[in-house]
């Protein structure tokens, strides 16, 4: 256990760029360096990847843990140990995303689903982006977490049909950007159906069941 880790040093072997007592944020992929994915700056998408801490290896909440010098990042002094280990798994997910999309968001509508922490740093991240920000749960406190970080509007999915309140506030259009952080098979079809014409859509909580989409609208649309 343990994804999202920070901590101190306590001794270092071969590399004078880290030193004992640093404080450090752990990239959680055990990467090459060299494979064509990491040598164009995507090392979570290694090809020669040995693992991931807290996943399939050994992570964060053991007392100690050997970690590659590469895989460390200095924490600023400004930053505390837990913001930290935050910033290096839940900030750079969402974070990682929308620069990948590269996408002007001033005032563009932004649809967020699925409301814990990768979507609450989303939220905050698509407000600084200039986006106008629509967050869908199903629970009321974190419906209100949502509106206290930014979010412009926001639903609760069990007390109706979002696509429909989706239309309304954005007068049929759609939104431009959907981000799905709820791993859920059904919602993805839904989103689609949020979007704009030539609007985009982006999957970051996953499941292993199958999602059936709408060819022809993807295609089209």
């Amino acid at each position: 256990l343990g994804h999202e880790v920070a901590g101190g040093v306590i001794y270092v072997k071969g590399d004078d760029s880290i030193r004992p007592g640093q404080r450090v944020v752990v990239h959680p992929h055990i990467y090459c360096g060299h494979c064509e994915n990491c040598i164009e700056g995507r090392e979570n998408l290694c090809l020669n990847v040995k693992g991931s801490y807290g996943i399939t290896l050994d992570g964060g909440l053991s007392q100690y843990l050997i970690v590659p010098t590469k895989n460390l990042i200095p924490i600023p002094d400004n930053i505390s140990d837990e913001e930290a280990a935050l910033a290096g798994g839940v900030v750079a997910v969402p974070l990682s995303a929308l620069r990948e999309l590269n996408m002007n968001l001033i005032n563009k509508k932004a649809l967020v689903i699925g409301l814990g922490a990768l979507a609450f740093a989303a939220i905050q991240l698509l407000k600084t982006m200039g986006a106008i920000v629509i967050a869908i749960g199903r629970r009321e406190h974190k419906l209100n977490l949502a509106k206290n970080l930014g979010a412009d509007y926001t639903f609760d999915s069990t007390k109706g049909d979002y696509v429909e309140y989706v239309k309304e506030i954005t007068h049929d259009l759609g939104v431009d950007l959907a981000m799905d952080f709820a791993g859920d098979p059904n919602e993805v079809p839904k989103l689609i159906n949020t979007l704009k014409r030539g609007g985009t859509l982006v999957i970051i909580g996953y499941t292993n069941k199958n999602i059936v989409l709408p060819y022809q609208k993807i295609a089209l649309d």
